[in-house]
């Protein structure tokens, strides 16, 4: 086992594509740092590029040994398949931690910019630790995925599209589960404007909505649109998740990786809100408390992804 991880860390170190890589892991960081600073947003578009990076690097790499032979030679030489799979493992999660550790450089230094007043400690320290977390789950997934499929084209393919199905289907799960259980419905009714409000529609600076009446003697009266005192029953949302299936899909979103990224995405921004608006209060992170269990549920997730491909990958015959 210990002559495979030397092998491979020998190998990786020859390899120039892993030099490249890494320069377009510190590169897509920077970029993150400075959309944060520029446009004063956290966008997960640019933590995409990340995983792309991962993705591409770990299928041609497992690819080419399967294309040079090696991995059959590995087991000829009498190499367990568990052995083999384990120090794939080992890479993967190492290769991860430095691809990982160069993008975030960067990125925390130029947005530590925007955030170091409001953002907690530990907070800030359980977000670092999360993202090395579920960057290991890509990890593990690529390499379970280069392991499995022989031909490296086709495993750098449908590595990439994973990312791209995970990213979706993230998007689409918390759109759903955003729903409101019920529409509250208005109804509207036209009240005559007071002097100001006229004045304020004749300049353009009246923003709600109003409508003009003209009597037969030329009289122009003014009337705006505000919501009765009526209470009127709301509607139940035809789109809203019911349980038990909100469970499920609140479940899928915490295991996704693309999942978490957004809730740290939505609590950074959300810190870099009460900075820009310079509120005395400390931020109340209460809303956000999942972000302690992320870590958990990527391990969890690191570990059975790897558990079952160890289990394929001894079945699987090699040509």
């Amino acid at each position: 086992m210990r002559n495979l991880i030397h092998a491979e860390f020998y190998r990786y170190k020859r390899n120039g594509l892993i030099w490249l890589l890494l320069g377009a892991a510190f590169l897509s960081g920077v970029i993150f740092g400075l959309s944060v600073i520029i446009n004063g947003t956290f966008d997960d578009m640019f933590i995409i590029p990340l995983s792309v990076i991962l993705a591409v690097f770990l299928s041609l790499e497992v690819g080419q040994e399967y294309n040079d032979g090696t991995i059959r030679n590995k087991i000829v030489a009498g190499h367990g398949r568990g052995e083999i799979y384990i120090s794939k493992f080992v890479m993967a999660v190492v290769t991860s931690l430095i691809m990982t550790t160069v993008y975030l450089v960067p990125s925390v230094i130029l947005s530590a910019f925007v955030l170091w007043n409001n953002l907690q400690m530990t907070s800030f320290l359980c977000i670092l630790f999360g993202f090395y977390i579920l960057n290991f789950v890509w990890a593990v997934v690529f390499t379970f995925v280069s392991l499995l499929i022989s031909k490296r084209e086709v495993s750098a393919i449908v590595n990439f599209t994973l990312v791209i199905v995970v990213m979706l289907a993230a998007y689409q799960i918390e759109a759903m589960l955003g729903q409101p259980e019920t529409y509250q419905n208005y109804e509207y009714i036209s009240i005559e404007m007071t002097p100001e409000e006229v004045s304020q529609v004749k300049d353009g600076s009246f923003t709600g909505s109003y409508s003009i009446q003209t009597d037969d003697d030329d009289t122009i009266t003014y009337y705006k649109e505000v919501v009765s005192d009526t209470d009127v029953e709301a509607s139940k949302n035809p789109r809203y998740v019911e349980q038990p299936w909100r469970s499920v899909l609140s479940i899928i979103d915490t295991v996704l990786p693309n999942g978490q990224i957004n809730l740290y995405v939505e609590y950074l921004t959300d810190v870099k809100y009460i900075s820009d608006m310079e509120l005395e209060a400390d931020f109340d992170d209460s809303d956000y408390s999942i972000i302690y269990t992320y870590p958990f549920y990527s391990l969890v997730t690191v570990i059975v992804i790897s558990g079952i491909g160890l289990m394929i990958f001894r079945k699987k015959e090699f040509k």
